[in-house]
Protein backbone atom coordinates (compact mmCIF):
# COMPACT_ATOMS: atom_id res chain seq x y z
CA UNK A 1 0.00 0.00 0.00
CA UNK A 2 1.40 3.40 -0.69
CA UNK A 3 1.40 6.40 0.97
CA UNK A 4 -1.22 8.60 0.00
CA UNK A 5 -0.30 12.31 1.01
CA UNK A 6 -3.73 14.28 2.16
CA UNK A 7 -4.30 17.84 1.24
CA UNK A 8 -7.21 19.77 2.29
CA UNK A 9 -9.31 20.50 -0.11
CA UNK A 10 -9.24 24.71 -0.80
CA UNK A 11 -12.26 26.38 -0.27
CA UNK A 12 -13.89 27.32 -3.36
CA UNK A 13 -14.58 30.95 -2.22
CA UNK A 14 -10.19 31.05 -1.80
CA UNK A 15 -10.27 29.97 -5.21
CA UNK A 16 -12.50 32.91 -6.51
CA UNK A 17 -10.85 35.40 -4.80
CA UNK A 18 -10.09 37.12 -7.94
CA UNK A 19 -11.19 41.01 -7.97
CA UNK A 20 -12.73 41.76 -10.95
CA UNK A 21 -10.72 44.80 -11.88
CA UNK A 22 -7.75 42.68 -10.83
CA UNK A 23 -4.85 44.31 -13.11
CA UNK A 24 -1.60 42.71 -14.68
CA UNK A 25 1.15 43.02 -12.14
CA UNK A 26 -1.80 42.06 -8.93
CA UNK A 27 -2.36 38.74 -11.11
CA UNK A 28 1.25 38.22 -11.50
CA UNK A 29 2.58 38.79 -8.00
CA UNK A 30 -0.32 36.70 -6.94
CA UNK A 31 0.75 33.34 -9.30
CA UNK A 32 4.25 33.88 -7.50
CA UNK A 33 2.52 33.56 -4.05
CA UNK A 34 0.68 30.64 -5.09
CA UNK A 35 3.67 28.68 -6.46
CA UNK A 36 5.42 29.46 -2.99
CA UNK A 37 2.48 27.87 -1.04
CA UNK A 38 3.42 24.09 -0.96
CA UNK A 39 -0.49 23.19 -0.50
CA UNK A 40 -1.23 24.91 -3.64
CA UNK A 41 1.37 23.22 -5.73
CA UNK A 42 0.71 19.64 -4.21
CA UNK A 43 -3.11 20.37 -5.23
CA UNK A 44 -2.26 21.44 -8.49
CA UNK A 45 0.45 18.73 -9.07
CA UNK A 46 -1.67 15.79 -8.20
CA UNK A 47 -4.04 17.44 -11.34
CA UNK A 48 -6.64 19.51 -9.15
CA UNK A 49 -9.44 20.73 -11.42
CA UNK A 50 -9.89 23.68 -9.37
CA UNK A 51 -6.13 24.97 -9.08
CA UNK A 52 -5.74 24.71 -12.67
CA UNK A 53 -8.55 27.00 -13.65
CA UNK A 54 -7.50 29.47 -11.27
CA UNK A 55 -4.14 29.66 -12.45
CA UNK A 56 -5.59 29.56 -16.00
CA UNK A 57 -7.66 32.89 -14.52
CA UNK A 58 -4.97 34.19 -13.50
CA UNK A 59 -3.08 34.00 -16.51
CA UNK A 60 -4.94 35.86 -18.50
CA UNK A 61 -5.25 38.38 -16.51
CA UNK A 62 -1.52 38.52 -15.85
CA UNK A 63 -0.56 37.91 -19.84
CA UNK A 64 -3.67 39.59 -21.21
CA UNK A 65 -2.26 41.51 -24.94
CA UNK A 66 -1.74 44.83 -24.38
CA UNK A 67 -4.47 47.69 -25.87
CA UNK A 68 -3.72 47.84 -29.85
CA UNK A 69 -2.23 43.69 -30.20
CA UNK A 70 -3.88 41.16 -32.33
CA UNK A 71 -3.86 37.91 -30.54
CA UNK A 72 -1.72 36.15 -33.00
CA UNK A 73 1.20 38.04 -31.91
CA UNK A 74 1.91 41.66 -32.52
CA UNK A 75 0.54 45.12 -31.83
CA UNK A 76 -1.71 46.97 -34.94
CA UNK A 77 0.30 48.98 -37.45
CA UNK A 78 -1.85 51.87 -35.93
CA UNK A 79 0.29 50.96 -32.29
CA UNK A 80 2.93 50.46 -33.56
CA UNK A 81 2.45 54.21 -35.22
CA UNK A 82 1.66 55.36 -31.94
CA UNK A 83 4.62 53.69 -29.49
CA UNK A 84 7.07 55.09 -32.57
CA UNK A 85 5.76 58.48 -32.26
CA UNK A 86 5.83 58.61 -28.49
CA UNK A 87 9.78 57.30 -28.38
CA UNK A 88 10.23 59.90 -31.05
CA UNK A 89 8.88 62.40 -28.79
CA UNK A 90 11.44 61.79 -26.21
CA UNK A 91 13.49 63.68 -28.33
CA UNK A 92 12.00 67.24 -27.14
CA UNK A 93 13.05 69.05 -30.19
CA UNK A 94 11.12 66.89 -32.18
CA UNK A 95 8.10 69.05 -33.70
CA UNK A 96 4.80 68.04 -33.12
CA UNK A 97 4.30 67.93 -36.93
CA UNK A 98 6.84 65.41 -37.51
CA UNK A 99 5.02 63.39 -34.50
CA UNK A 100 1.64 63.50 -36.09
CA UNK A 101 2.93 62.53 -39.75
CA UNK A 102 4.20 59.34 -37.71
CA UNK A 103 1.47 58.96 -35.71
CA UNK A 104 -1.24 58.93 -38.92
CA UNK A 105 1.09 57.11 -41.00
CA UNK A 106 1.01 59.84 -43.94
CA UNK A 107 2.59 59.40 -47.16
CA UNK A 108 5.79 61.40 -48.44
CA UNK A 109 6.19 62.44 -52.71
CA UNK A 110 8.19 60.32 -55.12
CA UNK A 111 10.98 63.68 -55.14
CA UNK A 112 10.82 63.88 -51.15
CA UNK A 113 11.93 60.40 -50.78
CA UNK A 114 14.70 60.62 -52.92
CA UNK A 115 15.49 63.68 -52.12
CA UNK A 116 15.59 62.01 -48.46
CA UNK A 117 17.89 59.59 -50.01
CA UNK A 118 20.56 61.62 -51.58
CA UNK A 119 20.38 63.30 -47.91
CA UNK A 120 21.38 60.87 -46.37
CA UNK A 121 23.96 58.71 -48.83
CA UNK A 122 25.65 62.57 -49.13
CA UNK A 123 25.71 62.90 -45.11
CA UNK A 124 26.80 59.34 -44.41
CA UNK A 125 29.60 60.02 -47.12
CA UNK A 126 30.58 62.63 -45.20
CA UNK A 127 33.70 61.84 -42.73
CA UNK A 128 32.88 64.74 -40.47
CA UNK A 129 29.28 64.28 -40.15
CA UNK A 130 29.75 60.56 -39.47
CA UNK A 131 32.46 61.39 -36.92
CA UNK A 132 30.02 63.84 -35.10
CA UNK A 133 27.29 61.32 -35.49
CA UNK A 134 28.99 57.69 -34.33
CA UNK A 135 30.24 60.47 -31.44
CA UNK A 136 26.82 61.12 -30.31
CA UNK A 137 26.25 64.26 -31.61
CA UNK A 138 22.03 65.32 -31.18
CA UNK A 139 21.94 67.71 -34.51
CA UNK A 140 23.36 64.41 -36.46
CA UNK A 141 21.36 62.58 -34.71
CA UNK A 142 17.98 64.15 -34.87
CA UNK A 143 18.77 64.85 -38.68
CA UNK A 144 19.46 61.10 -38.87
CA UNK A 145 15.83 60.87 -37.36
CA UNK A 146 14.20 63.08 -39.52
CA UNK A 147 15.30 61.41 -42.84
CA UNK A 148 14.24 58.04 -41.70
CA UNK A 149 10.84 59.36 -40.76
CA UNK A 150 10.61 60.12 -44.25
CA UNK A 151 12.36 56.64 -45.06
CA UNK A 152 9.89 54.71 -43.39
CA UNK A 153 6.84 56.75 -44.83
CA UNK A 154 4.51 55.14 -47.32
CA UNK A 155 5.33 56.76 -50.88
CA UNK A 156 2.53 58.27 -52.60
CA UNK A 157 2.96 57.70 -56.30
CA UNK A 158 2.77 60.43 -58.88
CA UNK A 159 -1.02 60.26 -60.67
CA UNK A 160 -2.53 58.27 -58.04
Amino acid sequence: MTDQVQIPPMAAADLMMIPQNMRADEARARIEELKADPNFVKRHLSGDHETKAHLETLHQIAFEPAPGSVMIGGPTLEAQREATAAHLGTMTDISADVLDHVRTGASVSEDEYRLAVAKKNSLFGDPEWRAQYLAGNHEAKKQKVLLDVILASPIKLKGR
